[in-house]
């Protein structure tokens, strides 16, 4: 299948945060309560259309389990987007995004990748450990975007992965747009580190429309 864009997702966060579910809704539409945890890094495709674009996306889902996270290094190193999952209903999870999954991200990823935190499990609002407004403080502080999710209803998850697939090919559309000077594309490129769309409200999206002008920078 012919593609405009291949992107490669790299989906980090603690072990049992559903981050194997999330995946599994969206690229079969499916959940399975009785799925087996990742051994190591597991492997999805999915096309999009996103316009008149397809757009080929590489899913990576990686285990969580700390006896495996040395092996994440290499994944890092040429991912384009990173899903940051935390549980909804555990606090601690949520905790570990700073203490340890952002610290990774920043030390191993490219400084060109587009960054989302997503809370799982938002079908389980009565055990909620994590109120929304301490995650979107997180998310606007980073300046990155903020979804809560349900791999078990399919809430949002479409959505997610649909804003993250647009903000990078709004970024290979503005890096065109300096293809003429190569300095000035290095430095755009190294500058606009994410998409900057908070919460689940798509009209606060800060993007532009694809190759006319470019998204405003963030910065972490």
């Amino acid at each position: 299948m012919s593609y405009n864009h291949l992107f490669k997702i790299v989906v980090v966060g603690d072990h049992n945060c559903g981050k194997s579910c999330i995946l599994l809704r969206f690229a079969e539409n499916s959940f399975r309560i009785d799925h087996i945890s990742t051994l190591g890094v597991d492997f999805k495709l999915k096309t999009i259309k996103l316009g008149r674009d397809k757009v080929r996306l590489e899913l990576w889902d990686t285990a969580g389990m700390e006896r495996y996270r040395t092996i994440y290094n290499s994944y890092y190193h040429s991912a384009h987007v990173f899903m940051c999952v935390y549980d909804m209903t555990n606090e601690k999870s949520f905790e570990n995004l700073e203490s340890y999954w952002l610290k990774e991200i920043k030390q191993h990823a490219p400084q060109n990748a587009v960054l989302m935190l997503v809370g799982n499990k938002a079908d389980l609002e009565a055990e909620r450990k994590v109120d929304f407004d301490r995650a979107e403080k997180l998310a606007t502080r980073l300046g990155v975007s903020l979804y809560e999710v349900s791999a078990k209803t399919g809430i949002n998850c479409e959505e997610a992965f649909h804003t993250l697939a647009t903000a990078m090919r709004e970024r290979v559309c503005a890096a065109n747009l300096y293809s003429d000077d190569s300095e000035d594309a290095e430095e755009y490129a190294s500058a606009f580190h994410v998409d900057g769309v908070i919460g689940n409200d798509k009209k606060s999206s800060r993007l532009s429309s694809c190759c006319n002008s470019p998204p405003e920078p963030a910065f972490v």
